[in-house]
């Protein structure tokens, strides 16, 4: 398949009049990272790629919108797609880790520009930072052609023009429509709706779907996506199915053969929907053993039938304590033996009683290449027998019971850009076939009516759980619920799509020494993202050069 790559060159003009624009570019926050304004900037694109800056305008507010934006090139037009957001955020008095940080505003919540126009949208106060923040998003879509395009990028901030020259080149290599780092991020409906609609509604699966479809633009496939659904008696539309049934195929066939195609998606791999009374470790009142056995030889046929196989597997237990591993290893050899076709996946580190028991191992990161565990050559063994091997990242990464100095990848708020974006690199690193979050909307669940735009504090980590922001009547005051992906979850999209193109490199002979030594290990890693962008730079170049080759 013919590849290409594109070449985005960004040049930031210092000042204008009495507005002095500051550039940050490779996804870097504003006071976490230095502005890029006297130099030029290459950022190494992939067709079908997004990639994101932000000009903040110091002496600008918020509520002084910018207009006439405008994104121009000078002859041909390359076929990309551009978008404008305002950055809106958090005023931090206290931080999520122990030392380094300075109390103050962090950006996190992008609103389309559309938006702020269209619905009249007022965020909570709070959310609104002293000074304008402006998020510029660059596709480039399938019908790009190679060439180097030359354009500018202007608009008007208090009665000034403010421009930014943009070099855009094409080259020969594309990303795939489904990564090959399988993702699987937590999302929870029942919150969902009840932060937008304050319950079950009528306008649930529009909503749904667009959490789903925000999620699949970002990257991510979600887990848990019908975790917690409420009965109804009524026939469920979507399922055409008793909505109280939770059988497979009345929660989980409708998702791939309906809502996915639909909107022209599908998961590459999501969990499948099994009540806690199928398992006994979670539940206090199981099932009796013959009803478990028609349950999972039942879920087991569901699955081959559909060809779900290699796309769906069993979050069956998360973090299992001392007791339930006493009785989990035989728990589910058990199950095995009535469904030999389900993955079954545990977050734990390797444990001895869980011998062939497990097909999926998700390992804290914060518990890698330690010496009390496993080494990383011990997973490959276990790899080379045909299980799998996925990290995950939680409050473990700033500390669960109180702020303490950890250096793991991190999705909290107010972490530096590079502790998102370092995520799927490690997976990169070790060989890990996935990576693993436990949810995206748990900030919904608790604080006042402004959570998470105002109380976004879990597990002593700001953001912790979550990666979406509702915008409801009530609180933006959009016309209609709408999902705002957060910054971090942009930022974390720029780390997979690395790891993509990084494993296209690899495949070609590309020498992958060049990643380690931007991930030392775990809790070693480069804190400035222009060195991933170098890396990355590398992979494209040599992609290029190995498909030129072949072309000849």
């Amino acid at each position: 398949m013919k590849k290409f790559f594109a070449l985005l060159l960004l040049i930031s003009s210092v000042t204008y009049g009495k507005i002095n624009p500051q550039l940050y570019l490779y996804g870097e926050k504003p006071r976490l990272a230095k502005p890029e304004t006297k130099f030029a900037a290459n950022l190494a694109m992939a067709r079908e790629e997004y990639e994101t800056f932000i000009i903040t305008l110091p002496e600008v507010k918020s509520k002084d919108l910018i207009s006439k934006i405008k994104l121009t090139w000078k002859g041909k037009t390359p076929a990309v797609e551009f978008k404008t957001y305002e950055l809106f955020g958090h005023n931090f008095k206290n931080s999520s880790f122990k030392s380094g940080f300075k109390a103050g505003e962090i950006v996190d919540i992008p609103v389309p520009y559309e938006w702020l126009l269209e619905e009249s949208m007022t965020p909570p106060a709070y959310s609104v930072m002293s000074q304008a923040n402006y998020l510029f998003e660059i596709y480039t879509t399938q019908k790009a052609e190679a060439g180097i395009y030359e354009g500018e990028l202007s608009f008007s901030a208090l009665k000034e023009t403010i421009t930014l020259p943009v070099k855009l080149q094409i080259y020969d290599v594309t990303l795939p429509a489904k990564f090959t780092l399988k993702t699987s991020f937590g999302y929870a409906p029942w919150e969902v709706t009840k932060k937008h609609f304050g319950g079950w509604d009528k306008g649930e699966r529009n909503l749904n779907d667009q959490y789903i479809s925000a999620a699949l633009e970002h990257r991510i496939d979600l887990h848990k996506i019908y975790d917690k659904f409420p009965e109804q008696n009524a026939k469920d539309p979507l399922t055409e199915a008793p909505a109280n049934q939770r059988s497979f195929n009345a929660q989980s066939k409708p998702l791939y053969a309906g809502l996915m195609h639909k909107n022209g998606y599908q998961m590459s791999v999501t969990d499948l929907p099994v009540p806690k009374e199928y398992k006994k470790t979670e539940s206090d009142y199981p099932m009796t053993a013959a009803d478990l056995e028609k349950f999972w030889k039942s879920l087991n046929a569901s699955v081959l039938k559909n060809n779900l196989k290699d796309k769906t597997f069993v979050y069956y237990i998360d973090e299992p304590s001392d007791t339930d591993l006493k009785f989990l290893g035989n728990e589910l050899r058990q199950i095995k033996k009535w469904a030999p076709d389900l993955k079954f996946l545990v977050t734990t580190p390797w444990k001895q009683n869980l011998e062939n028991a497990v097909d999926i191992w998700v390992i804290n990161l914060i518990f890698w290449d330690r010496p009390s565990e496993k080494p990383p050559e011990f997973y490959k063994q276990l790899q080379a027998k045909g299980q799998e091997l996925w990290f995950y990242v939680g409050c473990n990464s700033h500390g669960c019971t109180g702020a303490e100095d950890i250096t793991n990848p991190d999705l909290v708020t107010d972490r530096a850009s590079v502790y998102a974006r370092v995520f799927p690199w490690m997976a990169v690193r070790y060989g890990a076939t996935g990576i693993l979050y436990y949810d995206t909307v748990y900030t919904y669940s608790h604080g006042g009516a402004n959570s998470p735009w105002v109380d976004s504090f879990d597990f002593t980590g700001y953001g912790e759980g979550g990666l979406f922001y509702p915008c409801t009547p009530k609180l933006g005051r959009c016309s209609t619920p709408k999902v705002i992906p957060a910054l971090r979850l942009k930022i974390l999209r720029d780390g997979l799509e690395d790891a993509e193109l990084l494993k296209i490199a690899q495949s070609k002979g590309f020498d992958m020494q060049a990643v380690n030594k931007v991930v030392r290990n775990a809790r070693d890693f480069a804190m400035n993202t222009a060195d991933y962008e170098m890396v990355k730079r590398q992979a494209l170049e040599f992609i290029s050069k190995s498909t030129d080759a072949k072309k000849k």
